[in-house]
């Protein structure tokens, strides 16, 4: 069985082996490698089925849940103490994403800087990630950090692969994007949280710049629907 992750990758199950997961992180590496399979599979006399497309529901439904926070999925914890909330998602009544607004990316890293415009000496803070995904909902932006093989299970447990929520931010937070002629496959996210004073940075590694320009039309169509203004999309040369 193949099935095609988020247009992130694949994973690929053999009988009753344990499923193999292939990151890509790119939309178009994971259609040419999942042709490249079919075909292979057709030229090889085995008559696969069809690949099963996108996140799977269980996945789908626990990313839900941890992002907005429902008491009915998710245990949540401080990030401080190392425990990591628990997401079983055995609820079927629950709507699924419509794939033109929801995006899930896998970065190569991320660097978060946050501090408060409202102080007089704001004392930023950083931190500098490995095993990121970037999630935009109609209305929200995630940082999502783990060991991406809770993926192939449908009992998800984010406890035991380390899965946690780094940050989230309203899309109406958002107030700029920077992209790099210099690093192609980079982005930055610029968020003011005005009421709070809270600023926050995140400077995102993709894959490649076809996933960087997904995420900026994924961001792009919600965010403009309520300003009613073109998104500032900054390009720099650094």
């Amino acid at each position: 069985m193949l099935t095609v992750i988020g247009n992130q990758g694949v994973v690929l199950k053999f009988g009753t082996a344990l499923p193999h997961l292939v990151l890509l992180r790119d939309q178009r590496r994971t259609k040419n490698v999942t042709h490249f399979l079919t075909d292979v599979l057709e030229k090889s006399g085995i008559k696969a089925p069809p690949p099963r497309l996108d996140l799977m529901a269980d996945q789908w439904l626990a990313l839900e849940g941890l992002v907005r926070g429902d008491r009915d999925t998710v245990s949540t914890c401080s990030a401080d103490d190392g425990d990591i909330g628990i997401v079983g998602s055995t609820t079927t009544n629950r709507f699924m994403p419509d794939s033109n607004s929801r995006v899930f990316l896998f970065g190569t890293s991320c660097r978060v800087e946050w501090g408060n415009s409202k102080q007089q000496e704001t004392h930023q803070q950083t931190a500098t990630y490995l095993n990121t995904a970037l999630m935009v909902t109609s209305d929200r932006m995630a940082l999502v950090r783990g060991d991406p093989r809770w993926l192939t299970n449908h009992q998800v447990q984010f406890r035991t692969w380390g899965v946690s929520l780094l940050s989230l931010q309203q899309l109406v937070n958002l107030i700029s994007l920077e992209s790099f002629v210099s690093k192609p496959e980079q982005i930055r996210c610029y968020f003011l949280d005005e009421a709070s004073g809270m600023e926050e940075k995140w400077t995102v590694s993709l894959a490649t710049r076809e996933a960087v320009d997904q995420l900026i039309e994924a961001v792009r169509y919600p965010w403009e629907a309520v300003f009613s203004v073109e998104l500032e999309i900054n390009e720099l040369d650094e």
